[in-house]
């Protein structure tokens, strides 16, 4: 184990600490209710766990594996949820971007995480080429069909 037994509670059975099994879990118990609500739009659970699934397809078709990463540069929105957690169910590693940063702060994180691939909105397309990403180097959220 790694010691957290000590201070933490146990959440489920054989907790290892590790968020993924939790949001496994969550998405595959079978009551159907609203799990998240996002700017006063309820998310149900099936309409989660179908997002969740569609992603991480998506990720497998482009040749993405647990210990690959991905750079992600989204405002907040249900769909970058839905997303988060398929990378997590993934194994794939999430490199979040600050969608505050610009060019070189970008470059940097771009340059020193190496990333598979980066996702970003359309709206980010020039910070996106000041900081070196060419378009042909990233994917628009909005392209991706599930």
């Amino acid at each position: 184990m790694n010691g957290f037994e000590q201070y933490f509670e146990q959440r489920i059975e054989n907790d290892q600490w590790d968020v993924a099994p939790l949001l496994y879990k969550g998405l595959s118990q079978t009551a159907e209710q609203d799990v998240i609500e996002f700017e006063s739009v309820p998310l149900s659970r099936k309409t989660l766990g179908k997002q969740v699934a569609g992603f991480q397809q998506w990720l497998a078709e482009r040749g993405l594996h647990k210990g690959d990463s991905v750079a992600v540069m989204l405002s907040n929105t249900a769909e970058h949820i839905a997303l988060l957690y398929a990378l997590m169910l993934s194994g794939v590693i999430w490199i979040p971007v600050n969608t505050k940063v610009k060019g070189p702060g970008v470059r940097y994180i771009v340059e020193h995480a190496t990333p598979s691939l980066v996702i970003a909105e359309s709206e980010f397309a020039e910070v996106l080429a000041d900081a070196g990403i060419a378009a042909g180097q990233w994917v628009e959220l909005q392209n991706i069909v599930l």
